[in-house]
C-alpha cells in the first residue's frame, strides 16, 4: 500500500513540474524525506520504482541508499539546503450568502435551482427542466420575468400552451417560494390582480350593454330633439339632432315674434394634428396653416361660407377648441354695412373682413370633444332662451380621436394605459 501511495505522488509531482516550477524539487525533496523515515526493506523497490520513473537518478539513489543503511533517522539541514516551498496560504471558500437573504427581482433564476428543489422537495434536474422551457418559450430569465408570467397566466392561460399539468403545477410551487422570500412583490401581485379583477368585470358589463343593443339601431325623439343610436364595429356610434320650436307645432312654444333668421356655428378643431403637409406629417404647434392642411381647408371653407350668410342678413360664430374651448368668433349682419351707411360693403371687403377675424387662432393642443360639445350646448341654450335666431346650424370639424376630456371640469389626459380604471371608459 505504502509503494503504490509514493508512487502516485510522484507521478502526480512529475505531471505537474511545468506547473509547479520553482516549487517542483521542495516538494519532490519533501516527499524523499517521507520514503527515508521506513524501513530498508520496504523502501528499496520504491527507490527501484522511482528510478524507473525518472523520479531520481542512480547517483541519488546511491546517497539516499546510504541514508537508508544508517537508519531511519530524521534528516537534518545541509550547508547548501534545497530551497523549501515558501508557506502555501490556505485558500478559503468565500462564503456562500443563503440565496434567501440576498436575492432580488433581478435575480438569475438559474442560481436559485438548489434552493427551489430543497423548498419544494424536487430534484434539481426537474427544476432546470422547467426553466430551461420558460426560458425558450417565454424569454424568463429572472424572477420578476417569472413572476410576470404568472399574473398572465391568469388572464390568458399562456402556460397551457406550453407545458403539461405537472409543469404547471410545479410552476406555481416555485411561484409561492420566491414570494416567501419577496413579500413586497407579493402585496404588489396581488393588488394588481385586484385592480384587473375589477377592470375584468367592467369590461364584462360593458360586453353585456353591447350585446344587448347588438344588430338593432335605436331612435329616440322627444319634443325638440332627435337622438339616433348606432351599433358598428363593436362601438355605439350616436348622432343628434336639436331644433327651436316653431308656432303652430303642437306642444310647441312660439318663437317668432323676436327669433328670426339663423345662426350658424362652425366647431372648428385647432389640435396641433390639424395642420399637417401632404404627407400627413404634423407640422410644430402654432405654425402657419400648410396648404395640405385640414385647418387651411377648414379656413378657406368659412370666408365664402360666411360671406353668403352675412349678406342674407344672418349670423355666425366660429367657435373653436383643442385640450379646451375658447370664446366664440361672433359675425353680425350689421359688421358688413359700410360705416355710418346701410349699403354691404364690397364682397371682396367682406371677405377680408372675415379672413382678418379668424386669422387670430393656430393649430396646437390636444383634442377634447367634451369641451367642444359643452360649449356648444351653452351657445345653444343661450340662442333659444335669448330668441336669437329661428334655425341654428352646427358644423363639426375634426380630424381624429379624441385625446382629452373633462374630469370634473378640468382637462385631462385620456388614458392608454388599459389597467387604468377608467381606460374602457373610451
Amino acid at each position: 500500500q505504502n509503494a503504490k501511495e509514493f508512487e502516485d505522488k510522484a507521478k502526480a509531482l512529475l505531471t505537474l513540474k511545468a506547473s509547479l516550477g520553482q516549487f517542483y524539487e521542495p516538494q519532490r525533496q519533501l516527499l524523499l524525506d517521507q520514503l527515508l523515515k521506513l524501513p530498508l526493506m520496504e523502501a528499496a523497490p520504491i527507490l527501484n520504482n522511482f528510478v524507473q520513473l525518472t523520479f531520481i537518478d542512480a547517483q541519488e539513489l546511491a546517497v539516499l541508499l546510504q541514508k537508508l543503511l544508517a537508519g531511519p533517522v530524521a534528516s537534518t539541514p545541509s550547508s547548501n539546503p534545497l530551497p523549501t516551498a515558501a508557506p502555501v496560504e490556505e485558500k478559503k471558500e468565500p462564503k456562500v450568502q443563503d440565496p434567501t437573504e440576498s436575492f432580488t427581482k433581478d435575480t438569475e433564476m438559474s442560481t436559485l435551482v438548489g434552493l427551489i428543489s430543497r423548498k419544494i422537495n424536487a430534484t434539481e434536474e426537474t427544476v432546470s427542466d422547467l426553466l430551461g422551457l420558460l426560458k425558450m418559450n417565454l424569454s424568463v430569465s429572472n424572477i420578476s420575468q417569472f413572476l410576470d408570467v404568472e399574473q398572465t397566466h391568469a388572464s390568458f392561460s399562456v402556460l397551457d400552451d406550453f407545458f403539461n399539468s405537472d409543469q404547471i403545477k410545479l410552476f406555481f410551487q416555485i411561484v409561492e417560494v420566491l414570494y416567501q422570500h419577496l413579500p413586497n412583490l407579493k402585496k404588489t401581485r396581488d393588488a394588481k390582480l385586484q385592480n384587473n379583477k375589477a377592470i375584468q368585470t367592467q369590461h364584462a358589463q360593458g360586453e353585456v350593454q353591447k350585446q344587448t343593443i347588438s344588430n338593432q339601431i335605436y331612435h329616440l325623439w322627444g319634443g325638440s330633439s332627435q337622438i339616433l343610436l348606432v351599433p358598428l364595429n363593436n362601438k355605439v356610434h350616436f348622432f343628434t339632432i336639436a331644433e327651436t320650436s316653431k308656432e303652430g307645432e303642437s306642444g310647441a312654444t312660439s318663437t317668432s315674434a323676436q327669433a328670426e333668421g339663423e345662426h350658424v356655428i362652425f366647431s372648428l378643431d385647432i389640435s396641433a394634428s390639424m395642420n399637417h403637409d401632404e404627407r400627413g406629417t404634423y407640422l410644430a404647434p402654432l405654425s402657419a396653416d400648410h396648404p395640405s392642411s385640414s385647418i387651411k381647408k377648414v379656413r378657406d371653407l368659412i370666408v365664402p361660407y360666411f360671406t353668403a350668410v352675412l349678406k342674407s342678413r344672418n349670423t355666425a360664430a366660429v367657435s373653436v377648441w383643442n385640450s379646451g374651448s375658447f370664446p366664440a368668433i361672433i359675425f353680425n349682419a350689421d359688421d358688413i354695412l359700410s360705416a355710418g351707411e346701410e349699403e354691404e360693403q364690397s364682397e371682396q371687403a367682406i371677405e377680408t373682413y372675415i379672413k382678418r377675424k379668424i386669422s387670430s387662432f393656430s393649430a396646437t393642443g390636444g383634442t377634447n370633444f367634451d369641451a367642444a360639445l359643452l360649449d356648444l350646448a351653452k351657445s345653444m341654450k343661450d340662442i333659444v332662451q335669448k330668441k336669437w335666431a329661428r334655425d341654428l346650424i352646427i358644423w363639426f370639424f375634426t380630424d381624429g380621436e379624441e385625446t382629452r376630456y373633462n374630469n370634473s371640469g378640468v382637462s385631462t389626459v385620456i388614458p392608454t394605459n388599459k389597467t387604468h380604471e377608467k381606460y374602457n371608459y373610451f
